[in-house]
């Protein structure tokens, strides 16, 4: 469903009179285009690590270069990253992420111009610090993107489609909290809870724990 759709299911479940025509109307449409967006919002903001989320883009080492910006990367300098989640090689090695105070305590060694092997994280401007190259290599930047904002009618959430009702439900029970009704907090609540963990289910990365045997 696109924003639109979304707004206009709350529209019909909520009991409201009229038709819902677009996410950028005011008054009461204005009030449901907010609780969806915000439902959604809240949804991604339950977990970092949603498959749904997670993004693969390249960039390539520039000879002798340390710092690669989020202008060089992404072509922008607005930060698109929620999380990352690792770096690889055009050979499939996967570079070592190190924390930047190690960086800065010569971990890497900025002289050794070889391929890049480790990198690190600058904490406030996320640009990526590594040893410099000798050639250009194409790298895979893994990340799990920020959460996703619905602004237009068209606009569709990126999660699948089967979880998409998640989406109505937690923006009922948020309608049922705006409007002070119970019935509606109640009778929502449960469903939005029931696919949401349906959706945990199949969008969280499963865990593996290494046993060791007792002797």
């Amino acid at each position: 469903m696109t924003y639109l759709e979304l707004c206009q299911k709350v529209n019909t479940l909520s009991g409201m009179q009229g038709t819902f025509s677009s996410v950028t109307s005011t008054g009461y449409q204005g009030t449901i285009a907010a609780l969806v967006s915000a439902a959604w919002e809240d949804i991604q903001n339950l977990r970092q690590d949603w498959e749904f989320l997670k993004v693969e883009t390249g960039f390539s080492t520039v000879v002798g270069q340390t710092e690669y910006t989020l202008l060089n990367i992404f072509g922008s300098s607005t930060s698109v990253v929620g999380k990352y989640r690792g770096i690889l090689g055009d050979d499939a090695r996967v570079l070592q992420k190190i924390s930047y105070d190690a960086y800065l305590l010569k971990e890497v060694d900025e002289e050794d111009n070889s391929e890049p092997s480790r990198y690190a994280i600058h904490p406030t401007t996320q640009s990526i610090w590594m040893n410099p190259a000798s050639e250009v290599e194409a790298l895979a930047l893994h990340y799990w993107r920020k959460p996703q904002v619905l602004a237009n009618n068209t606009d569709e959430p990126i999660c699948p489609s089967e979880f998409h009702m998640a989406i109505v439900y937690q923006a009922l029970v948020n309608y049922g909290v705006f409007l002070g009704s119970g019935d509606m907090f109640q009778g929502y609540t449960s469903r939005a809870s029931s696919i949401i963990g349906d959706m945990m289910r199949q969008q969280i990365p499963t865990r593996y724990v290494r046993t060791r045997p007792i002797c």
